[in-house]
């Protein structure tokens, strides 16, 4: 089913918008967007107001956009909205509980209270995971780190400090999870709840299966610091759970170059290490990934899957402003009344929840994703969502697995939509 197309006013301030974030991800200086400090200072408050107000930084945004596009733009224009809220959501952010561990690793060479300060940390608050800290920030905290002391084995200590329990209902879905590769699948699917800066996917050869960590942005110190030490927490997890404790990868691969010094990675991993590859990865071996965790339990994890899935959805208040404003029923989505009208197709599968299989065709911002997640909540359906560019059928089966347990513990469906599927 085909959906309506976007106007020219929309597309206008898409087009002009679209520069503006290629510029800032690039870091491209030359083009005037990247270094305009007043449009900056702009996105950032419209960020800040996003989190209090949506309907103010609605308004904002449209603003901002007529701005910087020089063209004029109408009030309640989605498209453009949509594809300003894709710069704000380019301000990536981790968790502070990251940030206390590396500090806690550097040990008394630092200084807590002031490096805590440093991201807008309170020295003498408990540490909050839930509580995030600019990606950017933390980057300058661990170079800042490195310039006051020897950091080779900074990320190693950090990892090998790190604990399942730390990381709350996440942690205990991946020692609850039946083998080793469910719990890696759990991180995949839920790290959001983390972080918003790092993405992680399974890839399997047969042999072996790719555990990649995937991070934008100029490879800067502190975000080779910060690669290395989520590879050796990952790593720290995985024995955690194994029976033996004996965890060890294939080999680690890193894209950065190597210290001048390695022993103490080899030592830490207890494998090959690869600097300078064309990736940021685990290679695990099928044995391990396939072998049965210390404390798994089907019961437990669907549970825990159900929690988080729950903490996902609720992320809809942090996450870019497109999410936001998106309507959230039938009666709120306009646009496409052919489509959803009453006495359609559509509309009487989701009001007798009896949803089909269906492929919706449209350009950007028409609806689609909308459309499909409104199916999923008017019939409490679990709702996931892929990129046919970014995923694979691993990723699928991975997917298929959970919704089969949601399906026996909880009788609840699985809406899957796949975005971006070309010929």
């Amino acid at each position: 089913m085909q959906l309506a197309k976007p106007d020219k006013h929309y597309r206008r301030l898409s087009d002009c918008v679209d520069t503006m974030a290629a510029a800032r991800q690039a870091g491209d200086d030359t083009t005037g967007f990247a270094r305009d400090t007043q449009v900056h200072q702009h996105l950032s408050g419209c960020a800040a107001k996003a989190v209090r107000n949506p309907q103010s930084a609605l308004r904002v945004g449209i603003k901002i956009g007529g701005a910087v596009s020089g063209q004029k733009t109408r009030p309640g224009c989605p498209y453009a909205v949509s594809q300003l809220a894709g710069i704000i959501g380019c301000m990536g952010a981790v968790t502070s509980l990251f940030v206390s561990k590396m500090i806690a690793a550097a040990g008394p060479r630092v200084d807590r209270a002031r490096l805590l300060a440093s991201v807008g940390l309170d020295p003498v608050a408990p540490v909050d995971p839930k509580v995030m800290v600019a990606d950017t920030d933390y980057y300058a905290l661990l170079e800042h780190i490195a310039a006051e002391m020897d950091a080779t084995d900074l990320p190693l200590r950090t990892g090998a400090s790190m604990r399942l329990d730390d990381y709350g209902a996440l942690g205990l879905a991946f020692k609850a999870a039946p083998t080793l590769g469910a719990s890696y699948a759990r991180v995949a699917r839920f790290a959001r709840l983390w972080t918003s800066v790092v993405d992680y996917t399974l890839e399997s050869d047969g042999a072996a299966t790719w555990f990649h960590l995937q991070r934008a942005g100029p490879r800067r110190l502190g975000l080779r610091l910060s690669n290395e030490a989520t590879l050796a927490s990952a790593t720290s997890i995985a024995r955690e759970v194994s029976p033996a404790g004996t965890f060890a990868p294939l080999e680690v691969h890193l894209r950065h170059t190597a210290p001048a010094v390695i022993a103490q990675h080899e030592a830490y991993f207890g494998c090959r290490i690869v600097f300078g590859s064309d990736r940021d990865a685990l290679l695990i071996s099928q044995a391990s990934m396939a072998s049965a965790n210390r404390l798994g339990d089907r019961g437990i994890t669907c549970f825990l899957v159900n929690h988080l899935e729950q903490e996902l959805g609720q992320l809809v208040d942090t996450r870019p402003l497109a999410d936001r404003v998106r309507p959230d029923s039938l009666d709120e989505f306009v646009g496409q009344q052919p489509a959803v009208a009453k006495g359609t197709a559509i509309y009487h599968a989701i009001k007798n929840d009896r949803i089909f299989s269906m492929i919706l065709w449209g350009p950007p911002g028409c609806g689609k994703t909308t459309l499909a997640r409104i199916m999923a909540s008017e019939t409490d359906a679990h709702f996931v969502q892929f990129s046919a560019v970014l995923s694979g059928v691993k990723d699928i089966r991975a997917v298929i697995k959970i919704a089969k347990e949601q399906q026996q513990a909880y009788q609840k469906k699985t809406v899957l939509i796949f975005g971006k599927k070309y010929r």
